[in-house]
């Protein structure tokens, strides 16, 4: 066994996915997958293409995104433990969306016909992946709902508060232009509503943010738990 092929193994167990695999399962699965690093910037799959492989996140932050004509956007940003474009491997049809590496990343690469021949023969992964795909449209409900009912200040205010550490410090690990695509808005008009939040508590610093007064900011912000997925009280 090769030292990529432990790391495989070792990623698939730590995955809340692939660990419900019978072993037959992960063993023909690890001996097919590969590991990739990508570099800050670098594409991993492009918006139309057809799926030959599924992605898993192992480290970094991964960025999902599209273009029309002369626009292109940030839809959402991906970390350790996410599977990329999931849906799209299952069904076999191309991305909607394309991917690049945010920070160097590190991706378990595993064959498209492999994944969907393994979860037609192992009923537990196919449990899983299938619970995993309705978490996500959940997910994508809670963003649409998030875009449509909430101004953009209510949107950071919400995002401040989902992120937040319990000592009230937020380190950013991506830059605001990229925060601002995520959230749906311009780099503009999220410095706007940076300025906006000081009335609300928010120290906004190069790196981070510190929320000084969170009863103040969740007052302004309204967390839902029918759009937010991690409400904190």
């Amino acid at each position: 066994m090769t030292y990529d092929q432990d790391i495989i193994l070792n990623e698939m167990a730590k995955s809340a996915v692939l660990s419900k695999a019978n072993r037959n399962t992960i063993s023909i699965l690890g001996e097919s997958s590969r590991i990739i690093t990508y570099f800050p910037d670098e594409p991993i799959v492009m918006e139309g293409d057809s799926p030959q492989e599924l992605f898993l996140i192992i480290d970094g932050i991964v960025a999902l995104g599209a273009h029309h004509h002369e626009r292109e956007t940030i839809l959402s940003l991906m970390e350790r433990g996410s599977f990329l474009l999931l849906q799209a491997v299952i069904t076999k049809h191309v991305y909607l969306q394309s991917a690049k590496a945010i920070t160097r990343a590190t991706l378990l690469a595993i064959p498209a016909t492999k994944f969907r021949a393994a979860i037609a023969s192992d009923p537990a992964l196919a449990m899983a992946t299938m619970s995993i795909i309705a978490s996500d449209h959940r997910d994508s409900i809670r963003d649409l709902k998030n875009m449509k009912l909430r101004s953009s200040s209510e949107r950071l205010a919400n995002w401040i508060l989902e992120n937040t550490q319990i000592d009230g410090h937020l380190e950013l690990k991506v830059n605001k232009q990229l925060l601002a695509d995520k959230l749906g808005m311009t780099s503009e008009s999220l410095s706007r509503c940076l300025r906006l939040l000081q009335s609300f508590g928010i120290t906004n610093k190069r790196h981070s943010l510190v929320v000084n007064d969170e009863p103040l900011l969740r007052k302004f912000a309204r967390p839902s738990t029918l759009i937010d997925k991690n409400v904190r009280h």
